[in-house]
């Protein structure tokens, strides 16, 4: 099996929201999928990872300039790994290259969230080297 990482492009978009919506509650239709990685590219870019040249997961970075520090914030938002290609090293991947492109980047640190109740997801980052860093809050907002 061999693994391939490679940035996302504006033609990748159907293929993303087809990993989208299996894993989470889909609310870009691929069309804005594809505006967002051709014009916000400098904030967010998309990896896919290819199996045997098959799509079979896919990750975002948001790479963000700070105030505060000289440091960019480098934040994981998005990981997703095809069911049948889970615990074959697609998401050790994904997170690894990640890591290479914000650290690239200047960034020396990248954060991320993951649902609470996520205890599977806790435990892959756990198994990589992450810790509990802060606790995040939300609220939803009315329009």
């Amino acid at each position: 099996m061999s693994i391939t990482i490679r940035e996302a492009t504006p033609e990748d978009a159907e293929a993303i929201a087809r990993l989208n919506a299996a894993h989470d509650d889909l609310r870009a239709t691929p069309a804005h999928i594809a505006a967002h990685i051709a014009s916000y590219s400098a904030v967010e870019r998309g990896y896919l990872a290819e199996v045997d040249g098959q799509v079979a997961g896919m990750a975002c970075l948001r790479l963000l300039p700070s105030l505060c520090d000289p440091a960019p914030s480098a934040e994981l938002t998005e990981l997703f790994v095809e069911a049948g290609q889970r615990k074959a090293g697609v998401g050790r991947a994904l997170v690894r290259h990640i890591e290479g492109v914000a650290a690239a980047a200047g960034a020396t640190r990248l954060t991320l969230i993951t649902a609470w109740r996520n205890t599977e997801a806790h435990a892959f980052y756990h198994a990589l080297g992450y810790r509990l860093w802060c606790l995040a809050m939300s609220r939803q907002l009315e329009h």
